[in-house]
């Protein structure tokens, strides 16, 4: 797996936008700061370590790490299944070598169209089939640090089973959601293990980066807030923005389910209610449940749904130009804290939609305020809201 920067031709540890090599071809990826592109100090994916699998091995292990430090840990992988030993592998994560109090579900969707729904009582982080020669390539998120909330992973991954079919089809596409119940002690290890002896084959590579400061050019994420909830509130407020300048943006954010029932988290551009001065607010609602997808409309601009006692981590895209029907895509991974282990405990959400604001979309956005329709106070305390603008 290599690693290529298109438009970049850097070397010997010299930054070039929001790309870095350290001189022996392996890049770190930055989301710059500094105003008006000038260099910066970033939040970026800083380089760890690299495994490039040379002879078949049931286990890689990443040492000398630490969770609470680095905070978050990107994982792009490449598994090649080679020995037709096992009728079914498949790879697993752990932490300090550790394979309880953890829960995976996996959503899996072929070519032939049949998705299937898989509950596992482990980090589970890739299925490599049922043949020899399956090769799955992927990238893994790991929320690392301790604290009060349990850590969750999300792996999403391209599986290639050549000639052989797979669920009807040769190509097929899994993610995997969960968490590890563990929230107390530091990650300084972290183990990919194969199911079976010599289960990661020849040819395959890891590469583990931590969420770090890089100095980098003026293209990527540029954080424009932080909003660190300690007290329930009903309400968040994003001002003194400029769509028409900043053009998109990026909201990430992690909550607990609210003290009521459910919270429904709608979008209000400049604060304006749905149907207001003529504005039409739309959006969709995906539900991936076990063994099942559902639908639904609303007439707002809804990005997420809590249900207590739950956790939420989500990302949201939100195009912010004028000139046109401003829109977004919010995909929400929901995780209940009730349960036993190894029942369906995670669900994902993915909620899209469009916002025409009454004036021919002449109207730019100067603020973004974050409401919840029922007062449900779901904007809940321990929450962490981060919105950034996408610059090129």
């Amino acid at each position: 797996m290599s690693f290529k920067a298109p438009g970049y031709n850097v070397s010997a540890a010299v930054s070039a936008g929001f790309v870095k090599n350290d001189g022996a071809g392996n890049f770190s990826f930055g989301e710059a700061g500094g105003a008006g592109g000038g260099a910066g100090v970033g939040s970026g994916w800083q380089l760890i370590e690299v495994k490039d699998i040379t002879t078949a091995a049931t286990s890689v292990t990443f040492s000398g790490l630490d969770g609470d430090a680095d905070g978050e840990y990107m994982l792009l992988y490449r598994i090649r299944k080679i020995p037709a030993t096992a009728s079914i592998a498949f790879y697993t994560m752990r932490p300090n070598g550790i394979s309880i109090n953890q829960d995976t579900i996996r959503r899996a969707h072929s070519t032939s169209g049949a998705n299937i729904t898989s509950i596992f009582n482990d980090l589970r982080i890739a299925d490599g089939g049922f043949t020899a020669g399956v090769q799955q390539v992927g990238v893994l998120y790991l929320d690392a640090k301790t604290g009060t909330e349990a850590r969750q992973f999300l792996s999403d991954l391209n599986l290639f089973a050549g000639a052989v079919p797979l669920i009807n089809g040769a190509l097929r596409r899994d993610i995997y959601s969960g968490l590890w119940q563990d929230t107390t002690t530091n990650i300084t290890s972290l183990d990919i293990v194969a199911n079976f002896t010599n289960g990661i084959g020849i040819g395959s590579q890891f590469c583990l980066y931590k969420k770090s400061s890089e100095v980098g050019g003026g293209a990527g994420l540029e954080l424009i807030e932080t909003k660190l909830i300690t007290v329930d509130t009903n309400t968040i407020t994003f001002s003194g923005l400029d769509g028409d300048v900043d053009k998109c943006w990026k909201l990430f954010w992690t909550a607990d389910g609210p003290t009521a029932a459910t919270g429904d988290y709608i979008i209000r551009p400049n604060g304006q209610v749905a149907g207001a001065a003529g504005s039409v607010h739309n959006v969709h609602r995906r539900t991936f449940a076990a063994n099942n997808t559902l639908g639904f409309t609303f007439p707002d601009l809804r990005f997420g749904r809590q249900t207590s006692p739950r956790i939420h981590t989500s990302e949201l895209t939100f195009y912010a130009e004028s000139g046109r029907p401003r829109t977004y895509n919010s995909v929400v991974n929901s995780m209940s804290t009730l349960g036993t282990v190894g029942v369906n405990r995670t669900t994902g959400e993915q909620w899209y939609g469009s916002w025409e604001d009454g004036a021919g979309n002449t109207i730019n956005i100067t603020s973004l305020v974050l409401v919840e329709l029922n007062g449900n106070n779901a904007y809940t305390a321990g929450s962490r809201w981060s919105l950034y603008r996408v610059k090129s």
